[in-house]
């Protein structure tokens, strides 16, 4: 499952007033993602990329409400609107952790994009010990007392882009806070579709008793409350008679219209989510350091276990290497649902774990009502039977990975996936979409060979009524990277009319009203963020020096290579660090890139590599260094040793090998192979000494999609 990409998603919040109202909800979302670790210091994508061009050429861009510029963040709040002290304090480290591969923790989908390192490691702590551990407590105490200077926190992505000009405040589940003693939530998508012109006709009733006040002015609701409420566009934006938060005061709120009736979302406080829940309000409101509240929402990213043989996928670097979680962190992870709203559980596939099957299988709804499930497939095992066991979660959040709606694209990009399979089995899911409570969101990561169809998946999306999250690929491979090249100019033709159509696409449609499935967040500064990526890459690329390797192949090796080439990185960094890469043909006497002079300020180092999706294929002996200077073309050389091609031992391999492949998953595993046909490539060896360090923390970006949609 491709994961090395950055990656914004949706998100629920609702606009401040009516003017925003068109323009914010939408929902395709991007957040530019660079890895993050303990041991080697770690920039983000972008500001690897800019922070070394002239301050003209720093490219400006306007979203919604903003200027952004790199580096500096001007927020123009034409609203003018009252935001509640609390709120402006960032409410993830009282109320989130992720979890990723190896045990690295993290509080935010953002954190590692804004280098952050681990608050701990379950490999060797308890979640608890964790939760009011070191880490989390310097976080929570420089939130509290607005020390973010120089901090991950004060670089965030999602005050830049999502939330734009404020964190994100807590939330208790689908009742979100909007100003005053205005709440909003979003009413059923199917109960919506069947009375969508009837809003002025729909009552609210607070425990069966109508609120007296319908049709209410936006303004007096936020001012006055006392039961002022208003049906618009989709959403309920209401108040309370007496100014409580009807997340949290035990009522029952109903809509009706005529005789149809539906349940709005609520926190049940009588079970130990909802009392959970409570307890970190009040912690968070008081900014509160060490907790008594456990998280209530929790990612855990239980394996990199997977059916299908993505060649591009990051998760490769780790099933080499054996990196996973310690057993006991599963049962301390599942120890914790009865307190969870949200419980995200990946992969990987997680229909490859056993015991995320053995959780679906028994999961009571009676041991936490107000859980909400999510998980993230490749959508190839998720088949009629599968599905209906999902029944049983009220609210269900399901993203499926489809990097392209194009049969031949997809089929290229997810080696062992069939495009006609996953189809069927996302239809199936998408006839089971009911917004908020039941959400289908789809992941497509973005790179080189699929981000000319950026605009084609948004209209699909937008007709279908499903979300789309687009997620950049910015760390690996460097074939598909979106800040690595090796000829910018030739390589990026036509992108600029991909994201003209793009951009003209999103205007048209924040015009539109109603488009439920596709629209909740501001889907024009979402995109921005990708635009940046690519004019920051642009800039970059204004001046470069042109390498030439000349190549000295007497056994004619790279013939035999399944996707040879060289990646040039700065002296002592490890290939993910690349500046610049080059492919290389069979009998090529010659490899040209062109490198950024901005990335050209200290030596760098060049190699071959067998397969340049392998960070372990460098060939020995053909490594070499070369200097900056003022020359507009370096040349240099590198001499191929004898090569010996290696079969690529499928996913499923490694599965059997750490010995995980369980009785309960081989009929299911069986079924999926049937028809599939062999892969009968043949690719790099297994030497992955860079994994270990480089991509645990990073993976947990993985958990981006999911927290988007909280955002």
């Amino acid at each position: 499952m491709q994961v090395a990409r950055c990656a914004p998603a949706l998100c629920g919040r609702k606009p401040n007033d009516l003017a925003a109202d068109t323009a914010c909800r939408q929902s395709i979302f991007v957040a530019a993602r660079r890895n993050g670790t303990e041991n080697r210091p770690s920039r983000t994508a972008t500001r690897r990329m800019s922070d070394k061009l002239p301050a003209e050429r720093q490219p400006k861009l306007e979203h919604e409400g903003e200027t952004v510029e790199h580096g500096l963040r001007r927020h123009h709040d034409k609203s003018n609107t009252f935001i509640r002290p609390e709120t402006q304090r960032c409410a993830m480290p009282w109320t989130f952790m992720a979890i990723g591969v190896g045990g690295s923790v993290v509080p935010c989908g953002y954190w590692a994009y804004s280098q952050g390192h681990s608050l701990g490691d379950t490999n060797r702590q308890t979640l608890d010990e964790i939760w009011n551990g070191s880490g989390y407590q310097e976080l929570r105490s420089r939130h509290v007392s607005g020390d973010l200077e120089g901090y991950p926190c004060g670089s965030c992505m999602a005050f830049r882009h999502c939330t734009i000009g404020h964190y994100p405040q807590f939330e208790f589940g689908d009742v979100l806070w909007d100003q005053g003693f205005c709440y909003t939530v979003r009413i059923g998508e199917r109960f919506w579709e069947r009375h969508p012109a009837s809003g002025g006709d729909m009552i609210l009733l607070e425990d069966g008793v109508p609120l007296p006040h319908p049709q209410a002015l936006h303004d007096d609701i936020r001012r006055l409350g006392k039961g002022r409420y208003s049906v618009w566009k989709g959403y309920i934006y209401f108040s309370t008679i007496d100014g409580s938060n009807p997340a949290l005061n035990g009522r029952k709120y109903e809509l009706r219209c005529g005789d149809d009736v539906t349940m709005l979302s609520r926190l049940d406080v009588d079970c130990a989510s909802g009392r959970n829940m409570q307890l970190a309000y009040e912690e968070y409101c008081n900014g509160a350091i060490s907790l008594a509240a456990r998280p209530s929402t929790l990612g855990y990213i239980g394996t990199t276990d997977c059916n299908i043989d993505c060649p591009a996928c990051s998760q490769n670097e780790l099933r080499r290497t054996g990196i996973g979680n310690r057993p006991e962190t599963t049962s301390d992870v599942l120890a914790h649902v009865r307190y969870l709203r949200e419980f995200i559980w990946q992969g990987g596939e997680p229909y490859m774990m056993p015991r995320f099957r053995r959780f679906i299988d028994k999961f009571d709804r009676t041991l936490n009502p107000n859980l909400s499930f999510s998980f993230m497939s490749n959508g190839t095992m998720l088949n009629q039977a599968e599905l209906k066991k999902l029944d049983k979660f009220e609210r269900l959040n399901v993203i499926i990975s489809i990097d392209s709606f194009k049969k031949e694209g997809f089929e290229k990009l997810r080696a062992g996936a069939k495009f006609e399979r996953v189809m069927e089995n996302f239809e199936r899911l998408l006839a089971m979409q009911d917004w908020p409570k039941r959400k289908l969101s789809v992941a497509m990561a973005v790179g080189k060979s699929n981000i000319t169809e950026i605009a084609d998946s948004m209209e699909y999306a937008m007709r279908r009524g499903f979300r789309l999250t687009v997620q950049p690929i910015m760390v690996y491979p460097a074939t598909e990277q979106l800040n690595c090249f090796s000829d910018f100019s030739q390589q990026t033709q036509g992108w600029d009319e991909a994201f003209a159509k793009a951009q003209e696409f999103l205007k048209r449609t924040a015009t539109q009203d109603d488009q439920q499935g596709f629209c909740a967040v501001n889907a024009l500064g979402m995109f921005g963020e990708v635009r940046e990526i690519y004019e920051l890459a642009k800039a970059e690329n204004a001046e470069t020096v042109e390498l030439t390797i000349a190549v000295d192949d007497p056994e004619q090796s790279i013939a035999r290579m399944p996707r040879p080439g060289f990646l040039v990185v700065p002296v002592s960094q490890p290939p993910d660090a690349a500046v610049a890469y080059g492919e290389i043909a069979p009998g090529a006497d010659a490899c040209t890139m062109h490198i950024p002079k901005t990335r050209f300020d200290g030596p760098l180092s060049y190699a071959l590599y067998a397969d340049l999706h392998d960070f372990g294929s460098m060939q020995a002996g053909t490594q070499g260094v070369i200097e900056p200077g003022n020359k507009a073309a370096i040349k240099a050389c590198a001499a191929v040793p004898p090569y010996s091609p290696t079969v690529r031992l499928k996913n499923i391999h490694y599965v059997k090998q750490a010995g995980r492949f369980k009785d309960e998953l081989a009929a299911p595993v069986a079924q999926f192979l049937r028809g599939n046909e062999p892969d009968d490539r043949t690719t790099f060896d297994e030497r992955t000494a860079n994994a270990r360090r480089v991509w645990p923390l990073f993976l947990i970006n993985h958990l981006r999609p999911f927290f988007r949609q909280r955002v």
